[in-house]
């Protein structure tokens, strides 16, 4: 008999539970019939769908669960239904993981409770600011895993990681994607990195849901990191282009309102390219010349700001006001819940698309003009590199709004009378550096006539870089100048839009027609065959 201090009499008994504990549950795996399937039960046809039966414990008490894994005709035998619901047993047995579990168990798993969740986002939506990570982010771990991690390690056990014979194979796997004289036609160095990150958060989830002791990915270089990424794989194979205040200048001075109301705004205040199609007219205080980031716009949905340094009050020069002021009392889209650079085809429910934008509107006449290629970072990296040459690293890391380490990002709040002080000293020197280029760019431009005018119209007069004025007078002007061309070109892009949809639409029905017809009259299917050939 036990003595009343003994461990066993200290632990409450439960019911039906002595001697026993909580073992892996493979659960089971069975066809199930739907309402258009017309055949005996014990048969199959391809509207059955294969069901997988598991217990959940909730609150406690031991419930019955089932999820369909998929259609007969997607998995025709029940070991390709067990392949594919292998991370539904995961997901049953969270607290009694087994080492026998495949990394296709894994992704699916990883893409089950993070990945999915996180693209939930419908078209035009807000993202979650909760979210373990973006929409973009989320889409971008998606397609690497498919394209390249699924095709070569699917059928390894996550066990396997743990030995190093599989250490060395993942780093030669990563060294043979990379581009190369012996592959030509490999990944940039930069794309093997996010393949290495994409396989390191993989693994930190295994290690989190107790199928890995340690993650192989991680850790510092040559120390705790078992599996390293290829040498190099941080460089960038062409660095993002940089447009001096000159080339800035005469790119503005060619184009049309909108697109230099949103070049301007991004050449000035350096803003990530989401952040300037993501700005709200209640944003923007133009009496104050203050600009209040705090929302992005990318692949259609609405998001949070990178980091919390990013969701800040910044300045806005005088020059950036003044075709600000030009393009409110131009645009129909005007109202303080509008968007800045709302979108004609979308009626300004959503802005236009950023890459859009700057690919058929501003790449051409930047190529025109002989200026490199530009996309929305390059104003942002040569702002920076003129400020390299007037302020501190600290200053311009206020100015990029970028955040430090985790510990000092929530201490303190730099005043905007300090963000005043220091952008002043980069846009004099910006103003500095343009004064010459712009003085003989505007000369060149009046003294061209008739045939002497350049192929591309410039419009020195409401450029951004010609000498600010406050005076609303002159700006609704230059306004009533340009409203009607503007608006008749942005109506004829909305129609062109519209025709070129509907007419995607007829051609697929057409398709689906001519495919339908195809398979019901096999001699007109013939005829069709020897049209073709």
């Amino acid at each position: 008999m036990s003595s009343p201090n003994s461990p066993s009499s200290l632990v409450p008994p439960v019911s039906g539970t002595k001697n026993r504990h909580r073992r892996y549950q493979e659960g089971s795996l069975v066809p199930e019939r739907r309402k258009e399937c017309s055949h005996e039960r014990r048969t199959r046809c391809p509207h059955c769908v294969w069901v997988y039966r598991f217990f959940a414990y909730i609150d406690a008490k031991k419930i019955r669960r089932k999820k369909i894994v998929g259609t007969v005709e997607e998995f025709p035998t029940k070991d390709d239904a067990k392949r594919a619901c292998e991370h539904l047993r995961m997901s049953a047995n969270t607290e009694n993981p087994q080492r026998k579990t495949t990394i296709r168990g894994l992704i699916d798993l990883y893409i089950e409770r993070i990945v999915r969740p996180c693209m939930s986002v419908p078209l035009g939506g807000v993202q979650d600011p909760n979210a373990r990570m973006g929409y973009s982010c989320a889409n971008n771990y998606r397609g690497q895993i498919r394209r390249w991690i699924i095709p070569r390690w699917k059928d390894y056990l996550i066990s396997d990681f743990e030995r190093p014979e599989i250490w060395s194979a993942a780093e030669d796997w990563l060294s043979s994607l990379r581009r190369s004289p012996e592959n030509p036609t490999g990944l940039a160095p930069k794309t093997v990195r996010v393949i290495f990150a994409t396989m390191g958060q993989l693994m930190k989830f295994a290690v989190r849901w107790g199928y890995l002791s340690q993650n192989p990915f991680a850790g510092k270089q040559g120390g705790e990191r078992r599996i390293d990424p290829p040498r190099g794989s941080t460089k960038r194979l062409h660095k993002a282009a940089q447009l001096t205040p000159g080339q800035s200048f005469q790119l503005v001075s060619h184009l049309s309102l909108r697109e230099r109301a949103a070049v301007t705004f991004a050449a000035w205040l350096e803003p990530r390219g989401s952040e300037t199609f993501g700005l709200k007219w209640q944003d923007l205080d133009l009496t104050a010349a203050v600009v209040r980031f705090q929302r992005g716009f990318d692949l259609g949905r609405e998001t949070p700001g990178k980091t919390d340094p990013s969701n800040t009050d910044m300045p806005i020069p005088e020059e950036v006001v003044q075709v600000l002021r030009e393009w409110h009392a131009a645009t129909p889209y005007n109202r303080p819940g509008d968007w800045v650079f709302a979108s004609w085809v979308k009626k300004g429910k959503v802005p236009i698309g950023r890459y859009h934008l700057i690919r058929w509107y501003v790449q051409p006449i930047a190529k025109k003009l002989g200026l490199p290629h530009v996309t929305w970072y390059s104003f942002r990296h040569s702002l920076n590199a003129l400020a390299k040459e007037c302020i501190g690293k600290e200053e311009r890391q206020i100015m990029l709004r970028h955040g430090r380490t985790a510990t000092e990002e929530g201490y303190g709040v730099v005043s905007l009378e300090r963000k005043q002080e220091i952008a002043g000293r980069l846009w004099t020197r910006m103003r500095e550096r343009l004064g010459d280029d712009m003085i003989r760019f505007t000369n060149l431009l009046g003294g061209m006539t008739g045939d002497d005018s350049p192929e591309l119209e410039a419009d020195a007069n409401h450029s951004p870089a010609t000498e600010p004025s406050s005076d609303r007078t002159a700006v609704e002007c230059s306004v009533e100048q340009n409203r009607e061309p503007m608006l008749a070109r942005l109506e004829h892009e909305r129609r062109s839009a519209t025709a070129r949809k509907a007419w995607v639409t007829i051609r697929a029905n057409r398709v689906k027609k001519s495919a339908v017809t195809s398979r019901s009259d096999p001699i007109l299917t013939l005829r069709t065959n020897k049209e073709i050939a």
